[in-house]
């Protein structure tokens, strides 16, 4: 199992490994989130020279004519003993909670004596699960498991009616637009995310039309936002703070919702 910080792995990690994997012959299975796909995918293209990779959805694709295939937890296939190597990336399951006994059906799909790849931010999902070899951890932590640096721990009591931003917040916000550089703002809850919209453009007196919301069922807001329309984005929708943007410092607030 790969144990690793959000963030903190990439695809071609596992590239040399499976690139010698797939020159002898073998083939590979690799599982993840729907959104993740055409990253996975991209990834393998750009660094094993010559491989084959196909994204496995809806459509009849007969899996031995490629190298790799990819899969997502909703379209799993549910193969048996097909592949060399299965890999499960478990970083992003939150967003869309896998089927129920899921690590155990995709583990299915190993050929007897292949290997089976487990990829998550804690590996607590494997505590009712038996899986054979070492644990490694990135970056590596021999004394904790690892986190998302730097961190940053900010305590003020508040009650509900008080707007309010940390000092420190509001600091890199002002120097983000003095510089010219985004802002996006993740806050989990929709009836916060109003209140930081508040105090950013009635207290700190940002002009509005640089300022604009997205929630799950608003997206004109990411849609100004990856335009380069406004400065400053305001989400609780957790698939925008997945997206990747260039130029942009990210702040998370009210993250304990």
């Amino acid at each position: 199992s790969i144990i690793c910080a959000p963030g903190a792995f990439e695809v071609e990690v596992l590239s040399e490994p499976l690139g010698s994997i797939i020159k002898n012959g073998g083939r590979i299975l690799f599982i993840t989130s729907n959104i993740s796909m055409r990253k996975v995918e991209e990834g393998f293209k750009n660094s094993i020279e010559g491989v084959k990779v196909k994204i496995i959805g809806d459509e009849f694709v007969n899996f031995r004519d490629f190298d790799i295939c990819i899969s997502s937890y909703e379209n799993y296939k549910c193969f048996h003993k097909a592949f060399d190597v299965v890999v499960l990336d478990y970083m992003k399951a939150f967003i869309k909670e896998p089927p129920k006994n899921f690590i155990c059906t995709a583990k299915r799909g190993t050929k007897e004596g292949g290997k089976f790849i487990f990829i998550s931010c804690s590996g607590d999902e494997l505590k009712n699960e038996k899986i054979d070899g070492s644990k490694i951890m990135i970056p590596v932590s021999q004394h904790k498991n690892p986190i998302i640096e730097p961190r940053i721990v900010v305590s003020k009591v508040l009650n509900d009616e008080t707007p309010f931003i940390p000092e420190m917040a509001a600091e890199i916000i002002e120097w983000s637009i003095s510089r010219n550089i985004r802002v996006f703002i993740f806050v989990p809850d929709e009836e916060k995310l109003h209140k930081v919209y508040f105090y950013i453009t009635e207290i700190m007196k940002c002009k509005s039309d640089l300022v604009q919301i997205s929630t799950e069922k608003e997206k004109d807001g990411i849609a100004y936002f990856r335009k380069g329309i406004c400065s400053i984005l305001i989400s609780s929708d957790l698939k925008d703070a997945l997206l990747n943007f260039d130029n942009v410092n990210v702040i998370v607030m009210y993250s304990d919702c």
